[in-house]
């Protein structure tokens, strides 16, 4: 029987908010992966005909469903003021899993638009908020993709790493085990439904209860005063207006449509080497990168507001561990005029990255405490989602900030199998490289820049709402970030 849970907690009444309003869809983590014993795997005729992939697929999938309690719960009582997880005892795979056989890697930013777009249907409560899709290659049989998508109210982007890892680490499990017999072709008939014990897997605690860092009363005394004491119609006149930029056309209420770029930056190694020398982090060197993007084809002058999430996982007590999924993000949000030219040398654009880098520092307890001023909202489902569309109305161009950087750092995706001592090249299952993506939010982020590093190997994606910015303005935005990023290389 399936089985209530608890509440949900402030960030993830926040992101289902998002899909009660239809402002936002889903994130993805992709893993390009090597096939290093293809003989087993042939996908000359797809995925889904291969049934040695197939099952190990299957294997992998229920052996973490088995221990991961995020991927058997669906949302109940989403009507009421208090939404609550039910955690679901038996999962069919053949209605999470998906096979997909294309031409080439060409096709993967078109992919992955359609699953950020593809929300779930949160009145199905039978049906958990993740799927799969397994992409085999008609011109790379040796290679696979494979996307890992889920609703943001069960995971960050941290989280979407975590479940990665343990998913590489089983196949390559069963892989080794099954090699040169039959075992998985025949079990994979008797391993599509996976059956939960919901006595032993038990979700933890939100992040708001189990960090010690809320507003006080001095905090929260100016955001009551303008929040609620003072009437909408009154606030620009008093604490004024926004004007930082915030894209070609305003946002209007409606379903959110996401579009997908996609860049592999092949420079990483020389871009370290070089905030090494200038005292700054990567993650600084590319947010400042995004922003002479933009200025590059916006104009010159401009102010912008950044927005930056970043884990809260450290500031819990205890430390949430990097193995856990969750929604355990806040966010830094930076209001600044920039001019391009001064950017543009050097000196001042390595200031700029240490000043962001020391700003951002400074600022994570607070951004903690203001994520937890989410508790004065007030009641679901209603002021949750005006919370979301009263941004129509009181930024520029109805959305929150110019742009937002979600940046999952470097992540080693290496997990031996414990009776293999050799290299992870030599697993049957070798992740490559990792593509994260998010759906653009209708009233949020102009577009988004999304990053993450792995083998030395850094990938990029630049996703938002149909419209926000023209098709031809994202190529240029994309391949300016690329150039900005090879010269910081060669001449900064």
């Amino acid at each position: 029987m399936d089985k209530s849970s608890r509440n949900l907690g402030l960030m993830e009444l926040y992101q289902l908010a998002k899909q009660v309003t239809n402002v936002y869809g889903t994130l993805c983590l992709t893993a390009n992966i090597k096939l290093t014993l293809p003989s087993s795997f042939d996908n000359s005729g797809g995925g889904s005909g291969n049934v040695n992939l197939k099952s190990i697929i299957y294997l992998a999938v229920s052996d973490i469903c088995k221990t991961i309690p995020q991927l058997s719960v669906s949302v109940l009582d989403i009507d009421t003021t208090t939404p609550k997880f039910l955690q679901i005892h038996s999962l069919d795979l053949n209605n999470l899993i998906s096979f997909q056989h294309c031409k080439n890697r060409q096709d993967i930013s078109d992919i992955l638009e359609n699953e950020i777009k593809t929300v779930y249907d949160l009145n199905n409560r039978s049906m958990p908020l993740w799927r799969l899709k397994v992409i085999t290659f008609e011109e790379i049989t040796d290679e696979i993709s494979i996307i890992f998508d889920m609703d943001h109210i069960i995971a960050d982007g941290i989280s979407t790493t975590i479940l990665m890892k343990q998913l590489i680490k089983y196949l390559n499990h069963h892989a080794m085990n099954n090699n040169n017999n039959n075992t998985a072709t025949t079990e994979v008939i008797s391993n599509n439904i996976v059956n939960i014990n919901l006595d032993e897997l038990v979700l933890n605690g939100a992040l708001d209860q189990r960090t010690p860092h809320h507003p006080g009363l001095l905090e929260l005394m100016p955001v009551i005063v303008k929040h609620i004491l003072v009437p909408t119609f009154l606030q620009k006149y008093i604490y004024g207006t926004p004007s930082f930029w915030a894209g070609e056309k305003p946002a209007v209420k409606e379903n959110h449509n996401t579009r997908v770029k996609v860049l592999q930056y092949d420079q990483l190694p020389a871009l370290l080497s070089k905030c090494r020398d200038n005292n700054t982090t990567p993650h600084a060197a590319i947010y400042m990168a995004i922003v002479m993007a933009t200025l590059k084809v916006y104009g010159n002058d401009l102010q912008l507001s950044g927005a930056t999430p970043y884990s809260a996982r450290k500031y819990c007590e205890p430390v949430i561990s990097d193995e856990e999924v969750g929604n355990f993000v806040s966010g830094y949000d930076r209001v600044k005029d920039y001019k391009y030219s001064f950017l543009s040398e050097p000196l001042n654009f390595w200031s700029e990255c240490k000043q962001y880098k020391q700003e951002i520092s400074q600022y994570l307890i607070k951004g903690i405490k203001l994520t937890n001023m989410l508790k004065h909202v007030g009641s679901f489902p209603q002021q949750w989602s005006d919370f979301w569309l009263k941004r129509l109305e009181s930024f520029p161009f109805g959305r929150n900030c110019s742009f937002e950087f979600s940046d999952l750092g470097n992540v080693d995706f290496g997990c031996k199998d414990s009776s293999n001592d050799g290299a992870d090249e030599q697993q049957p299952f070798h992740l490559k490289s990792a593509i994260f993506a998010q759906s653009a939010n209708v009233v949020g982020s102009t577009f988004n820049i999304n990053t993450i590093t792995t083998n030395e190997i850094l990938q990029i994606s630049l996703t938002w709402q149909q419209d926000a910015i023209s098709d031809e303005n994202a190529t240029l935005l994309i391949n300016n970030l690329n150039e900005i990023l090879n010269n910081i290389v060669s001449s900064f």
